[in-house]
């Protein structure tokens, strides 16, 4: 996957993962298809946490 710079686009942050707006989006504004998979597994990870800390809690 691509490491992309600042200098390439505006960067923000959807629940702690880095979208670049000139490197990760289509030219309407779609998340591409590498940073989709990447957020998805973050996403499930996160699940995944929350789900242990309730059943032990």
């Amino acid at each position: 996957m691509q490491v992309s710079s600042p200098e390439e686009g505006e960067i923000r942050y959807y629940d702690g993962i880095a979208f670049n707006l000139g490197t990760d989006v289509d030219e309407f504004g779609r998340m591409i298809i590498g940073k989709s998979q990447v957020f998805l597994l973050k996403m499930a990870d996160q699940l995944d946490f929350m789900k242990e800390s309730w059943v032990k809690g």
